[in-house]
């Protein structure tokens, strides 16, 4: 399996979470918000569905990736849990390229004709509890291989194999890309996050109503004043 050593003067120089959890405003917020999916997650009678988490917005530039990078990171300084981020935008990759982690091979490569090894793809970090998965190379087909029984297969057997897995999922907009869809039905939490004053109130209903059927949704409000 590949390792990288996570940059922690650039993480913070970016104003990320510092991922060897020195006390900030922003790991007090995120303490907040994880404590609500960490209950959910390994609650009585929960299902693996309920360790999938997936990060989205309605709209682009609302800050999806930096929660989701963020929580990631503050997930992985839990003692009895351990972290699995999967960027799922391969046209942006925008997570990986956060954490200075190669976006391929990834996902796509896993879900492919001629599937990789998974101990190929995955990438350890620096942090013992936290491991990424790339998105891959692009690829028309992403929605596809998304919805397809292999990535359910695949999912299925991360999550049993172990049951202090969380997996944190990077998902595009619901609104920009017919991803989203696929990967918020696939969990069980879906973080959704809408930038105060900023967006529209139909747009979020609407994103919304693509996914609440099929998954628990949370709203954060981000960048609120004050």
């Amino acid at each position: 399996m590949r390792r990288i050593e996570l940059d922690r003067a650039r993480l913070l120089a970016q104003g990320f979470l510092d991922p060897l959890g020195g006390r900030s405003r922003l790991g007090e917020e995120l303490r907040l918000v994880k404590r609500v999916l960490l209950e959910r997650a390994f609650a009585s009678g929960a299902s693996p569905r309920d360790r999938i988490i997936t990060v989205t917005s309605a709209l682009p530039g609302e800050g999806k990736t930096f929660l989701a990078t963020n929580l990631a990171l503050s997930l992985s300084l839990e003692r009895d849990a351990r972290v699995l981020l999967l960027d799922g935008d391969p046209i942006k990759a925008a997570a990986v390229e956060a954490l200075g982690v190669p976006r391929e091979p990834g996902l796509v490569e896993l879900l492919g004709p001629e599937p990789r090894d998974p101990a190929e793809v995955l990438v350890r970090t620096s942090l013992e509890r936290l491991l990424v998965l790339p998105p891959g190379a692009p690829d028309p087909r992403f929605t596809e291989l998304l919805a397809s029984r292999r990535m359910q297969a695949l999912v299925g057997a991360v999550l049993a194999a172990d049951p202090a897995l969380l997996l944190v999922i990077d998902a595009p907009p619901l609104r920009a890309a017919s991803e989203a869809q696929a990967l918020a039905h696939m969990a069980g939490q879906t973080l959704f996050l809408v930038a105060a004053e900023t967006t529209p109130r139909q747009a979020v209903d609407e994103a919304i109503a693509l996914v609440a059927e099929r998954t628990e949704v949370l709203l954060l409000l981000n960048r609120a004043p004050g």
